[in-house]
């Protein structure tokens, strides 16, 4: 996007494709944006120079963490130049981070954005339901809510394929988003919801990191995340930019303890009442 509006030249680079183009883009980019894993490798194999490094910015970068990737990026730090501007964005700032930074002598200035400067156009809510009954929830509340384009997050691989599977019986538009697909595959399935293709993706927390899209209206959380954090992250995926937003916890009993610790460090999640709720009948 950046490249399209200016003329500054930008190349990407990222697993699941060939190497050469990104070779040859990163010879004379100005802008590199790297997934670690592909970066670090092409550092290795010294096919991209950091020697006239700038900028070194870590976008989402509590998330990299938490997703196991600090060992790459203390390398990738490593190559890079001494004398360098850092700048590191996230929804959280982890005890990780902060101590990532100070074994690197980063000291950052603390840029914090208020709420209400930003996306608090969220209804954050939750619905308990008993196990049997969620895939019937969450038909129900596809059906009913004023959606545009939704994210339903799932905990595992295999019950994003098995609730996509049963959504489709159920005549939902819905599609898979998970780490076995293809780096092709991935990108072909968020370009087609971005266009609208179809309303519903279902994704795990790893496949859908990064993903921005400026018209989904809601996001469910089919499964509870296992920390506050990534509850952040799925629910930032809605209502972004100002607009209107709803997100939506389906709550089974014995994952009140769990929730709790959600609710401890996040403000406004409001109960949401079983009677709101006249649950269809779907095929399973």
């Amino acid at each position: 996007e950046i490249e399209m509006a200016s003329d500054v030249d930008v190349v990407t680079i990222y697993g699941g494709v060939d190497y050469e183009p990104q070779i040859e883009g990163a010879k004379t980019a100005s802008i590199v944006v790297g997934t670690p894993g592909r970066t670090l490798d092409l550092l290795k194999k010294g096919k991209v120079d950091l020697d006239d490094l700038d900028y070194f910015v870590l976008d989402e970068a509590d998330r990299m963490l938490d997703m196991g990737f600090q060992d790459e990026l203390e390398q990738i730090i490593g190559f890079c130049p001494e004398e360098r501007q850092n700048l590191l964005f996230g929804a959280t700032i982890p005890r990780e981070l902060k101590k990532m930074c100070d074994r690197y002598s980063i000291d950052p200035e603390t840029i914090r954005i208020e709420a209400s400067h930003h996306t608090r156009n969220l209804d954050e809510k939750y619905i308990d339901v008993d196990e049997n009954r969620k895939i019937s929830a969450l038909y129900t509340l596809l059906k009913e809510r004023k959606t545009d384009l939704s994210i339903v997050f799932c905990r595992t691989k295999a019950t994003t394929r098995w609730l996509t599977d049963k959504l489709k019986k159920n005549s939902i538009e819905a599609r898979t988003l998970n780490g076995d697909m293809s780096q092709n595959q991935r990108e072909k399935t968020i370009k087609d919801f971005k266009e609208g293709k179809f309303d519903v993706v279902v994704a795990t927390d790893v496949a859908a990191r990064g993903l921005d899209v400026e018209n989904v209206t809601h996001v469910f959380n089919y499964n509870v995340p296992d920390k506050p954090d990534t509850y952040t992250h799925r629910v930032g995926r809605a209502g972004r930019q100002g607009k209107e937003g709803e997100a939506i916890t389906l709550l089974e009993s014995d994952k009140h303890s769990k929730f709790r610790r959600i609710k401890r460090k996040k403000d406004g999640i409001s109960r949401m009442d079983k009677d709101e709720l006249d649950l269809r009948k779907v095929e399973t």
